[in-house]
């Protein structure tokens, strides 16, 4: 039987939880609250989730503000780390179908942003017009970055700072419409803002790829393995 030595198993070792680390997906989330100007509606809460997995993250930006039925998305911002350009990203896969992101954004509604945001995912003007986003209808894509996607990516990201210093500054933000109102000097618009604030590892869908430990509990055996068979050598 050939021997292991020490190096052939750390390489083995170090190789299998690569290949973990390599395999793991992940999760960034958010939520968007506001609108805390005197004369725009507040109770508006945006959810955002992001799951992640290689050079492949899908968004779900999903409005869950009950006080306002007739809420709809007009435009979702968000920025990434510095690093990453419009020209790295593929924007793809969108629900409801005709939605778009585009870059740099044109805020509208919450005043100028510094830095500005850099990315806007929005109904193009032109037609076809696409399906709203509501309460009940959440919009969906894909980003697909020329690289694999990491956590800091999305954590790292510029705060964008709202000239209206009420509204304060987000990582992410959001126009939305038609909101519930109570009299005729309220605005039926409102803004919301927020942050990449977790992330979690996702587990495999299999459970086929081993945990760290079981790679240490795997290591320690061969490692014992090879002294084993080095005793039994030097007995000779």
């Amino acid at each position: 039987m050939k021997h292991l030595t020490k190096g052939a198993i750390a390489g083995i070792i170090s190789l299998a939880v690569f290949s973990v680390t390599a395999q793991a997906a992940f999760i960034v989330s958010g939520q968007l609250t506001g609108d805390p100007r005197i004369d725009n509606p507040d109770n508006l809460l945006v959810d955002v989730n992001i799951n992640v997995d290689g050079n492949l993250s899908n968004w779900a930006v999903d409005i869950n503000s009950p006080d306002h039925p007739d809420i709809r998305l007009d435009e979702f911002y968000f920025n990434l780390d510095g690093g990453i350009s419009a020209s790295d990203i593929d924007f793809v896969s969108f629900s409801p179908a005709d939605w778009a992101v585009t870059s740099p954004a044109t805020v509208r509604g919450g005043g100028n942003f510094t830095p500005n945001f850099q990315f806007q995912a929005l109904d193009p003007a032109d037609p076809p017009n696409a399906e709203d986003v509501t309460n009940a209808i959440p919009l969906i894509f894909d980003a697909i970055l020329n690289r694999d996607w990491d956590a800091n990516d999305f954590l790292l990201a510029d705060f964008s700072q709202s000239s209206d210093t009420v509204l304060g500054s987000g990582q992410m933000g959001a126009h939305v419409q038609s909101l519930q109102t109570t009299d005729d000097v309220t605005s039926d618009s409102g803004f919301v803002l927020g942050e990449y604030i977790s992330t979690g590892a996702e587990p495999p869908p299999d459970g086929s790829v081993p945990e760290p430990a079981a790679l240490w509990l795997l290591g320690l055996g061969l490692l014992g393995l090879a002294g084993f068979s080095r005793g039994r050598k030097s007995g000779h």
